[in-house]
């Protein structure tokens, strides 16, 4: 299997295996990206896609941005490739993609 440059396996597999997801990608007008953004009853769901297996905070950075909007911001995961669920940040999870 090949992936286009600037892609990895994570985003091949969201497209392909998880299929339609009710979310964009966000950034802001600072160049703040966030992989994907899920709203429900307008509350903010962020989620990042790595492929790393480390965790680090950093990965949060982005879901922080969101606090300057009208909306609240609910809990946000860290879909990645560790080997179990763990706590990245305040309200930020990482999820091993095995979980998804």
């Amino acid at each position: 299997m090949r992936f286009g440059s600037g892609r990895h396996p994570l985003h091949f597999l969201s497209e392909q295996q998880i299929g339609y997801l009710p979310g964009r990608h966000y950034r802001d007008k600072d160049g703040v990206e966030i992989d994907l953004l899920i709203e429900k009853d307008n509350i903010l769901y962020p989620i990042e896609i790595k492929s790393a297996a480390s965790i680090k905070r950093v990965w949060a950075k982005p879901f922080y941005a969101l606090d300057k909007l009208d909306k609240k911001r609910g809990p946000g995961a860290v879909i990645c490739l560790a080997g179990r669920r763990q706590p990245v940040a305040d309200k930020v999870t990482a999820v091993p993609i095995h979980y998804v």
